[in-house]
């Protein structure tokens, strides 16, 4: 306890006003909009924050890091700033940091300088998020009776540029080791056949449990291993260890002994703040067993929320852009600004301006979640595994209508969500909306990309990867980075919901219900009805000839006429799939994001070819595959490339070039390079590097862990 201590003396010298510091004066919160003339801009605009003497700006683009120095540093009382460097087709995050006015610097311990932060995605007219790969795993009890919803399900996200794999498990309603490890062998065999990006678990399917952790604080009495759904979305099984562990203080559910089928792993990152667990793909559950609080058998209840999905993501749910906090812990200081994770995230996905404070049960305040809908929601409280004080129980989410899609709670007991009527379970089984539910304070999720129709899954992963790219307040002692007490990343951090929702349903074009697909001499032509509202309108097409694979983009620029013709030749089935590139906000009435665009649902159309000369699909895509990773002596860098110059870079996380491998005229197939760390007798330091191929101006990157 002497680091939150240590807080709390710190953080006390900042507050010197009269009232009590709330989690929103840790949230900076960030609108964002883009003009575009002579020079395209970006301008942020956020809340002003009393505390702040100073607010530092800093950008990376999508998939990079910030780095100092900041881009420019702003007055107390300025709440605006332009970026005139930056180009079109590029995604941004911004981040803004409120530094304190008690002007603490000393002792290295620098990001002491800050209380306030927050983040921002902006869109500059890049292309729309398209989809990803999706594994899907169902307890087996549940493929009969739930048959037409999953054909349902697997056809919506079809339409939403996503493929799948399908495979059934065996059920497991107490914890086995056993059945835990045949669904990651399950997982594993799909991933080697082709990664994917998401895994959606929908029903008992076996729950792992890892670690000997605490993120309640409650060592008294909870203790020890908690669910794990991580372990399934990590594809390095050596680190998965059950030998060490030895905690029998907590109940027995929760004990972690050598051999019990419970791993030992705890932190996602090691003392030389390297990541441990590097999370390939997100994982979200949707599980109703052991719910006796709801009237609705949990066959019923999964009935229930597939139909609540459908709904949703096909635009028949009348719900409010905006946003409620029903904040019910005091905030002494930045590790206890648990609502941090609601007041910053979902301003940046429905705008500063449209989240307010309220009860998720209706009490005396007008905003709450039984007469208004909301489309994000977040609860805080003392808990108990079924309650959340102030917020609400089990009980009550069965009893009362829940209007918010995705929500947020937090408090002691009930993040360890496989218990007899979990509350954050419960949120989920609730109706009419809710879909989605993470246990955010302990550690801050971050889920700013959701506001350019990112799917949660993620910003899931995004959280869990996160060790340079995200504050939850990082703080410096003897030379060594950590996390204040409290919001340290253990691998309890779990998404309940469906991990490919998005914030924007995709809008049905009910005019591509009619999309036809013929043969045309040796190509194939599409053609669909043209809406007749006399506005302009482009696509994208999208085939596949395996909807376990990919989709794969047909045409290089959005097309403006309403019929496209392919000249992709193929022996059996190709699947097309077409969807509208539709542009949020307008001179008027300008996003909140920057120049958004975004797909609307598509439709899909099937022929059959019969192609002689066919080509193998991809074969002009790049590949970059690393292994081992985390790395310790050396890396085999598998690359695939076309033909031409190529160059293998080593970054490190602020941009400077390590090293460079250069190749003249490769060939169009797979390379490889085996890479000794220990070359000219000096190894890099453990941490994250970036490994980039470039190839015919092309380029794909990956991020390499060293550790010792």
């Amino acid at each position: 306890m002497k680091l939150f201590i240590l807080l709390l003396f710190v953080f006390s010298g900042l507050y010197s006003q009269e009232r009590a510091i709330t989690a929103r004066d840790g949230a900076i919160m960030i609108d964002a909009e883009v003009t575009q003339g002579l020079q395209t801009t970006v301008i942020l605009k956020w809340n002003l924050n009393e505390q702040a003497s100073r607010y530092h700006i800093y950008r990376k683009e999508l998939g990079g890091i910030f780095v100092e120095p900041a881009l420019a540093i702003m007055d107390t009382l300025v709440s605006t700033w332009t970026d005139s460097d930056v180009e079109e087709g590029k995604i941004y995050e911004y981040k803004i940091l409120g530094e304190s006015r008690g002007g603490i610097n000393s002792g290295g311990l620098k990001d002491f300088d800050y209380y306030a932060y927050g983040y921002k995605a902006v869109s500059v007219n890049a292309p729309p998020y398209s989809g990803g790969r999706l594994l899907i795993l169902i307890d087996s009890t549940m493929a009969e009776p739930l048959k037409n919803e999953i054909s349902r399900y697997q056809d919506d996200i079809l339409k939403e540029g996503w493929t799948y794999v399908t495979r059934y498990v065996t059920r497991s309603e107490e914890f086995n080791g056993d059945k835990v490890k045949e669904v990651k062998s399950i997982i594993l065999e799909e991933y080697a056949k082709m990664p994917f990006d998401n895994i959606f678990l929908l029903g008992r399917v076996p729950v792992p449990y890892s670690g000997d952790i605490v993120p309640d604080g409650h060592t008294n009495n909870h203790k020890g291993a908690w669910p794990a759904d991580i372990y399934y979305g990590s594809m390095n099984e050596s680190i998965w260890t059950d030998a060490i562990v030895n905690s029998t203080s907590a109940p027995e559910r929760t004990q972690n002994v050598p051999g019990d089928g419970k791993f030992d792993v705890s932190f996602l990152y090691n003392g030389q703040w390297g990541l441990v667990v590097n999370t390939s793909a997100a994982v979200g559950r949707v599980d109703f067993y052991d719910m006796p609080v709801f009237e609705k058998t949990e066959t019923e209840l999964l009935r229930t929320y597939l139909d609540k999905d459908h709904k949703f993501r096909t635009g028949q749910v009348d719900v409010d852009r905006r946003a409620l906090i029903d904040n019910n812990f005091n905030a002494a200081s930045l590790p206890g600004a648990f609502a941090w994770s609601g007041w910053a995230n979902f301003a940046s996905i429905v705008g500063k301006d449209n989240v307010v404070a309220g009860d998720w049960i209706k009490n005396t305040r007008p905003e709450n979640l039984q007469e208004k809908t909301y489309l994000y929601s977040f609860g805080d409280g003392g808990g108990s595994y079924s309650s959340a004080g102030g917020v609400g129980t089990s009980a009550n989410f069965a009893e009362n209508q829940i209007n918010s899609v995705f929500t947020i709670l937090f408090g002691s007991y009930f993040g360890d969500w496989d218990t007899k009527n979990n509350l954050m379970r419960s949120a989920i089984a609730s109706e009419p909306m809710a879909l989605t539910c993470s246990w955010a304070g302990r550690p801050h999720w971050y889920l700013h990309h959701l506001g350019l129709d990112y799917p949660i899954g993620y910003s899931t992963k995004i959280t869990l990867n996160n060790v340079v790219d995200y504050l939850p307040l990082l703080i410096i002692q003897n030379g060594q980075r950590s996390f204040p007490e409290g919001l340290q990343l253990f691998t309890h951090v779990s998404l309940l919901g469906d991990p490919t929702l998005k914030t924007n349903p995709s809008p049905v074009m009910d005019y591509l219900e009619n999309l036809s697909v013929v043969q045309e001499g040796e190509d194939t032509k599409l053609s669909w009805e043209k809406p007749s509202d006399g506005q302009s309108h482009k696509w994208d097409i999208f085939y596949t000839v395996d909807k376990s694979e990919k989709w794969r983009k047909a045409n290089d620029k959005p097309i403006i006429a309403n019929n496209f013709t392919h000249d992709f030749k193929f022996d059996g089935e190709i699947t097309y799939l077409v969807r509208e590139v539709v542009e949020d906000g307008n001179p008027t009435n300008p996003s909140i994001h920057g120049s958004l665009q975004r797909y609307g649902r598509g439709n899909l159309a099937v022929i059959e070819r019969n192609d002689v000369n066919s080509v193998e699909i991809g074969a002009n895509e790049l590949e970059l595959i690393l292994g081992p990773n985390p790395a310790n002596n050396y890396v085999n860098i598998n690359f695939k490339t076309n033909v031409g110059n190529a160059e293998i870079l080593i970054f490190d996380l602020q941009g400077q070039i390590l090293n460079k491998f250069e190749y003249q005229n490769v060939g169009n197939g797979i390379n490889q390079l085996i890479w000794n760390l220990n070359s000219n007798g000096k190894k890099l330091n453990s941490g994250v590097y970036l490994i980039q191929l470039v190839n015919n101006n092309h380029s794909v990157t990956k991020k390499l862990i060293i550790r010792d």
